[in-house]
């Protein structure tokens, strides 16, 4: 006589998010940042008290810890099911479209706060505990930009998200822009988790600080297979100078080359330099401008002076004479004409950054 064993099993009740809702990756505050044009974010976010009570930023506290969040990490999402005491549980998120998973965590409470995920995009989570186990389902809002979070890195968000040539979004995790990891400039500008950045599996630290900083003995604080490229890069009327053309013709072919994929795109403090050369790209795949803006004035939830985007007028002012209706055809019109860009490498760039 077989006696066939079964262990008790139950179905982990998920408690939220509910099954199919669509979460925000943006807090409040940062919505009505998104919202506010530009003359408002000049008159009102350089104010500190405008920041700090009005607009409530820093952005959200966790429920149980004690310290804000930063203004410019993302809205962190809740994952919480029904737990048993002692019960040490193991968290894993994976994107539906891709089928990858993005988050592989343990728990010993019923919650769980994950960052990072991407905008406009489904997911599915299962948590499994002591034999049981639960799945659950949202999605993230449509909501550009997609912030990041990396402990110690301020200003880091995702490059991709927001719609251009032909209702084609740029591709998420493709670039990530931000400022410096390994602290040679500033030092509280540090990567103090390194771990944090390998889901985005870096090839390539594009480095566009003063190339004095640059030495052969250096090792990107991405991991000793990432490759480190030092490009001194100019920044707003600079770009228009004689001597920011091989630099600018150095980038861009690094940008048209499908092997420097995916790229921590950063100088200091993620503002000039790096702010620069997205304005660009985001030109060249053909993004509304006003969207382009938008993006810029993100680091004014870091750096408050960005807010209004009035040192973008720099690029402004010379691409008047360009050829060109939109600031996208000038920019264009810059890259091959003034700049030197090839064509092929304009449609490279826009073949590897933008969805088909």
């Amino acid at each position: 006589l077989i006696v066939a064993a079964s262990a008790a099993y139950s179905e982990i009740k998920i408690i939220e998010p509910a099954a199919g809702v669509v979460v925000p990756l943006l807090t409040d505050a940062q919505k009505a940042y998104v919202s506010m044009d530009r003359q408002t974010r000049r008159e009102k976010f350089a104010d500190v008290k405008y920041r700090s009570k009005e607009m409530g930023l820093p952005a959200e506290t966790v429920p149980g810890t004690k310290k804000p969040r930063e203004a410019y990490w993302p809205k962190t999402v809740r994952l919480a099911w029904e737990a048993k005491d002692g019960v040490e549980y193991r968290v894993t998120v994976r994107d539906t479209a891709k089928g990858t998973v993005v988050i592989d965590e343990k728990a010993k409470c019923g919650e769980l706060y994950v960052d990072n995920l991407e905008i406009a995009a489904s997911y599915e989570w299962t948590v499994e505990g002591d034999g049981d186990s639960g799945k659950g389902t949202f999605k993230t809002e449509d909501r550009a930009p997609r912030l990041i979070r990396y402990p110690g890195v301020p200003n880091v968000r995702d490059f991709g998200g927001y719609i251009g040539l032909g209702g084609r979004r740029a591709k998420q995790g493709m670039i990530i822009r931000g400022s410096e990891i390994d602290g040679l400039v500033e030092s509280s500008n540090y990567l103090t988790d390194k771990s944090a950045a390998e889901p985005f599996h870096f090839r390539t630290d594009l480095d566009l600080r003063s190339a004095e900083l640059h030495s052969s003995l250096y090792k990107s604080r991405l991991g000793d297979d990432v490759a480190h490229d030092f490009f001194d890069g100019p920044s707003y009327g600079e770009i228009f100078g004689l001597n920011a053309k091989p630099v600018l013709r150095d980038i861009f072919a690094e940008l048209a080359d499908p092997d420097s994929y995916p790229i921590y795109m950063h100088c200091t403090y993620g503002a000039d330099r790096t702010g620069t050369v997205v304005f660009l790209l985001l030109g060249i795949l053909g993004v509304p401008e006003e969207d382009m803006t938008l993006d810029y004035s993100f680091t004014g939830l870091y750096l408050p002076d960005y807010a209004a985007a009035s040192y973008l007028n720099g690029i402004y002012g010379g691409l008047e004479g360009m050829p060109g209706e939109t600031i996208n055809e000038k920019i264009v019109s810059f890259l091959l004409n003034d700049v030197g860009v090839p064509q092929e490498q304009l449609d490279s760039i826009r073949m590897l950054l933008l969805e088909n």
